[in-house]
């Protein structure tokens, strides 16, 4: 069970979402939207958007596969949805090879 000074049911679902494999589910989702479209990038919000996600669900898989390696940041630019300048997302080169 993760530990930190998060509420209980927030460690709940976290642990929900971990042990039924939805996490690892939305994840192919993103992945494979984003091979989809290997000609764009996306910002977190983008593809919440795009997979009808919430915008706390999509950080939390996307920071998941960064950390993989899954996924790269390889610069900012300004989001379409929030109009902020943030990180934009891709997949990296050998990963696009893989999908």
């Amino acid at each position: 069970m993760l530990t930190t000074n998060m509420k209980e049911t927030s460690l709940e679902a976290h642990d929900y979402v971990q042990s039924t494999g939805k996490a690892s589910t939305q994840e192919m989702l993103i992945l494979n939207l984003m091979d989809d479209n290997r000609h764009l990038d996306f910002t977190r919000r983008e593809l919440a958007a795009a997979l009808s996600m919430e915008t706390s669900t999509m950080s939390a898989r996307v920071n998941s596969l960064l950390t993989a390696e899954k996924l790269i940041e390889p610069y900012k630019r300004k989001c379409t949805v929030s109009g902020l300048t943030v990180w934009a997302l891709k997949l990296p080169p050998a990963q696009q090879e893989l999908i």
